[in-house]
């Protein structure tokens, strides 16, 4: 997935991985003008059981 500058600073701003880096890393980060990531989800489903 390509991100744009906009989409670069919302997955900065919600990923874990960035809230213990330095700030000069993060601001480096910030300034690109695009990125590539790779996602990769595990969806659990829950289902509620009744026992009748």
């Amino acid at each position: 997935m390509d991100l744009n500058k906009s989409y670069i600073q919302w997955l900065v701003q919600m990923t874990p991985l960035t809230w213990t880096t330095s700030e000069e890393r993060v601001k480096s980060f910030l300034n690109k003008d695009s990125a590539q990531i790779t996602v990769d989800l595990e969806i659990l489903i829950g289902k509620k059981v009744i026992n009748k």
